[in-house]
This record gives structure tokens, sequence and C-alpha cells, in this order.
């Protein structure tokens, strides 16, 4: 067998494999009960990136001023996803294949580019805070530090997971979210029971944020 032909098949397989995993049209069939897929959104908003966003802008607002944020932040961002959601139920389609009945099947194009290029800024960006991460770990074991070089590794490992071990992810993240649950419940324990809520609202907010 060629190298050119051992390649063909190799990517035969890759695609075969990702269009069997694949959402295709026709009726979704619901197999998961609400429970689960309350722990499956859950975990997925548990998200380094929106908590790095809090830290940056949180300072520069009052702590009332951001939990009113966070409340219509969520309400409208819930909104879309619910009305898009009912759409993708009703029709058997994905999200990005509804966007040809709005936009036309050319038309359709330009949000799927936007689409494609906001999930490309998101993964690196998480495998950025990934491998600085492991880079101050790394470091502070061994003296090594390359970040790049660990972001890398992390982003390869996020895409290998997706590709070859979708299933098992979608079987630990529910799990993983009662963990963050446990985390984040500590955390709240500790900060209301040391100080009481009042404390938080008469914070003042960061001039050099605002």
């Amino acid at each position: 067998m060629s190298e050119s032909t051992a390649r063909a098949s190799a990517w035969r397989r890759l695609n075969d494999r990702l269009e069997a995993n694949a959402d295709g049209s026709g009726p979704v069939k619901g197999t998961l009960g609400w429970g689960r897929i309350a722990m499956i959104w859950l975990a997925s908003n548990f998200v380094v990136t929106t908590m790095l966003t809090g830290t940056i802008f949180i300072p520069g607002v009052s702590f009332a001023d951001a939990l009113l944020m966070i409340l219509v932040g969520s309400i409208a961002g819930g909104a879309v996803l619910v009305a898009i959601g009912a759409m993708g139920t009703r029709t058997g389609l994905a999200t990005m294949s509804l966007t040809r009945g709005a936009f036309g099947t050319r038309g359709s194009l330009l949000p799927v580019a936007a689409n494609l290029l906001i999930l490309l800024g998101w993964s690196w960006v998480q495998a950025m805070l990934a491998g600085i991460t492991v880079d101050f770990v790394v470091n502070e074991l061994t003296g090594y530090s390359n970040p790049a070089l660990f972001a890398a590794l992390c982003q390869v490992i996020v895409v290998g997971l997706a590709i070859f071990g979708h299933e098992g992810i979608s079987r630990v993240e529910p799990w993983l979210a009662v963990v963050m649950i446990g985390v984040i419940g500590y955390v709240l324990t500790v900060a209301f029971t040391t100080f009481p809520p009042s404390a938080y609202f008469g914070l003042l907010a960061d001039a050099e944020f605002g």
C-alpha cells in the first residue's frame, strides 16, 4: 500500500467515524431525562473564559450591578437558546442548518463562517488558559517553562477527545457538574460565613476598572 493510499484510507476512516457520530436530519428522539440534561447544561456553562471575563469586569462595577448583569444576561441568552432548541426539536435540524431557511443556502455560509471563527477563538483561548495553568505547575515542579508548547499540547488533547472520546465525555461531564457544585457550595459557604451579604453589597467599584 502506497503512502498516499494509506493516508486516504486513514482520512476515510476518520470521516466515516465523524459522520457516524454526527447529528443527522430527521425527528429528534430524546433518550435522556431532565436531570441528566440539566447536569449537562450546568457543566457546559462552567466555562473558564466566562469566569475570566468576570474577574476582569466585575471589579469595575458594584456587587448589585454585577448580580443584575448576570441575571439579565442569563435570561437573554437562555431565551435565544430555548427558541433555537425548540426549532431544532421540531425540525430535527442542527442550528447551522436552520440558518438556511432565514438566509438561503449561500447566505447561510456567513453565520456558519462566523460560528466557526467564534468556536476556533473560544477553543484556543481555553487552550491558552489551560497551557498557562499546566506551565505554572510544571515550572513549580521542574523549573521548565514553555506556555506556548503546553497550550498547543492541550489543544491537541482537546481535539483528540472531541473526535475519539465524545461519548465518554458526555457520560463524565454531568458528574463533573456535581463536583463543581460541591466546590462552589464550599466557596460560597466560606464567603458568606466569613462576611455577611451586606458587606458585599457595600463594596465600591474600582475606578481603575470603570
